[in-house]
């Protein structure tokens, strides 16, 4: 498989050996370049947002380079049937670490993922254009969707833990977007924005129906 380019690494080509629960990029045949842990690994196809037919997309919080953020991970091959004999192993692992482990380990789609807009804490904040993923409990946001790391990290808990959306805008001191979303977090409110009312619906189902959904122990740790 190969690496797409992105802000730090060209497009290069990549030996994938996958050992167990491991995942190990080798970008030569001296050493790994890193190690992914496929138990709190995600890995799903990504033609959508790579535009390569034969892509895939895999999320582990210990990627190479990661240094405790999120590695995101982007690769393709010439062949689609290499690519889904790569995600057939992944999941394959997991499904054999569950049996080991238990809890929810298997990789799945994300449940949302998409352009919205954002405007920052302060009412001068300008909006701008940023790539949200919502995998599992995690709400992740990007300058562009082929970024490595997440520009941001938010988990969502339940309404008992205090959060909460809202269809607008609560900020009155703010311009009111036409599909405004407002993310209520214990921390700190969120603003956001859709560019068609299709998406925004979408959104705020999405996100209402994690909030609605009690915490299960085993999506604490995913």
């Amino acid at each position: 498989m190969k690496s797409f380019q992105d802000s730090r690494n060209s497009d290069r080509k990549m030996g994938h050996v996958l050992i167990c629960s491991s995942l190990c990029c080798l970008p030569s045949q001296d050493k790994p370049l890193g190690v992914i842990q496929l138990r709190q690994a995600n890995a799903c196809f990504a033609h959508n947002v790579t535009g390569h037919p034969n892509s895939l997309q895999i999320i582990s919080p210990d990627g190479p380079g990661a240094d405790g953020k999120t590695r995101n991970l982007f690769v393709y091959s010439e062949a689609g049937r290499d690519i889904v004999e790569w995600i057939v192993a992944i999941r394959h692992a997991r499904l054999c670490l569950l049996k080991v482990t238990a809890g929810d380990m298997l990789t799945r789609d994300f449940t949302r993922a998409g352009y919205l807009d954002k405007t920052g804490p302060t009412v001068s904040n300008g909006w701008r254009r940023r790539w949200f993923v919502l995998d599992g409990r995690r709400l992740r946001y990007y300058g562009s969707p082929l970024d490595p790391f997440e520009l941001n990290d938010i988990g969502i808990g339940t309404i008992a833990n205090g959060y909460a959306v809202h269809d607008e805008i609560t900020d009155r001191r703010r311009t009111a977007p036409q599909y405004g979303i407002t993310l209520v977090t214990p921390e700190r409110s969120f603003y956001l924005n859709s560019n068609s009312l299709e998406d925004y619906k979408s959104w705020l189902s999405a996100l209402q129906e994690l909030i609605d959904t009690p915490i299960e122990v085993t999506s604490i740790t995913m």
